[in-house]
């Protein structure tokens, strides 16, 4: 009895509940995705956080993946502005049939990201989770920086049009003639685009090398439009995504610092965005 007098347990510092939402794709086959998770810490509101990931939609739909995607961005924020409202996130009615609420789970962690690992850990599916995700080996097919590319050209030209036709253009470097396609150019700017996505860090770094060294050769030896400025505008996760374990941030965090210096040592600007948006006002700030 003495001895577990003198034991000091430590409780983490919170605590609460959280709640899996589920979509079945085909409505009555019983087939489920997370994706999102809905948590309660030390008695306040229910907060949201999407845990399944764009490389997973891609991979399961196809050519139906945006689709899919706005159909998910549509349930979290329903879920989100209700629970402003709400103390129990399991009384609220979904807004249309195949949303299923999971089973409330209590939990204790030590911090947010503690919570966030019990919960995909515990309910998501189809490699959702990224807290330590071995990258080396991964393999992608690039649709990322393409679909970065295409969000970028549409909140470009809704802003300013006349921008329009800069994007996707090819144009002949060096002597030989050989065109190359770049993200967008025009006589004041010239700019590649790429992302870095937590599942596959090493091989976007690689491929956002190769875009800063076709900037390099536009630079030096494009026969055709010069522009003024150069910059490798890269779209990488939010610093405090609760779905990113701190290893694999620093993995993200060492790799754009070298992607900078290797930028800078050729005079080209490395620009980070958290967003389409972000790097299309970027881009209208330099190019129009």
């Amino acid at each position: 009895m003495e001895f577990f007098e003198k034991i000091q347990i430590q409780v983490p510092p919170l605590s609460g509940h959280w709640i899996p939402l589920y979509i079945e794709p085909i409505v009555g086959s019983g087939e489920r995705l997370t994706i999102a998770i809905a948590f309660q810490v030390n008695n306040q509101k229910f907060e949201i956080k999407q845990v399944i990931r764009q490389e997973v939609i891609d991979g399961i739909f196809g050519s139906s993946a945006s689709g899919f995607t706005g159909i998910v961005d549509a349930i979290v924020e329903y879920y989100k502005s209700k629970c402003e409202s709400i103390q129990n996130i399991s009384s609220v009615k979904p807004p249309f049939v195949g949303i299923i609420i999971g089973s409330l789970t209590p939990f204790y962690a030590a911090d947010m990201n503690g919570i966030m690992f019990q919960a995909v850990t515990a309910s998501a599916s189809l490699g959702s989770i990224t807290f330590d995700l071995e990258t080396e080996s991964a393999i992608d097919d690039g649709k990322s920086s393409d679909r970065f590319a295409s969000s970028i050209q549409l909140e470009t030209v809704k802003a300013s049009p006349i921008l329009s036709p800069y994007f996707g253009r090819r144009l002949s470097v060096g002597n030989r003639g050989i065109q190359t396609k770049y993200g967008f150019v025009n006589g004041r700017y010239g700019a590649n685009f790429g992302t870095i996505s937590p599942a596959y860090v090493p091989q976007y770094a690689n491929i956002i090398k190769a875009r800063v060294l076709d900037l390099e050769a536009l630079k030096l030896n494009c026969t055709e439009e010069q522009p003024t400025n150069f910059g490798m505008i890269v779209l990488r996760p939010e610093k405090n995504d609760l779905l990113i374990s701190g290893k694999v941030h620093g993995k993200i965090d060492d790799t754009v610092h070298h992607l900078e210096d290797l930028s800078m040592s050729i005079g080209i600007e490395l620009i980070e965005v958290f967003s389409p948006v972000q790097a299309a006002n970027h881009l209208i700030k330099r190019a129009a």
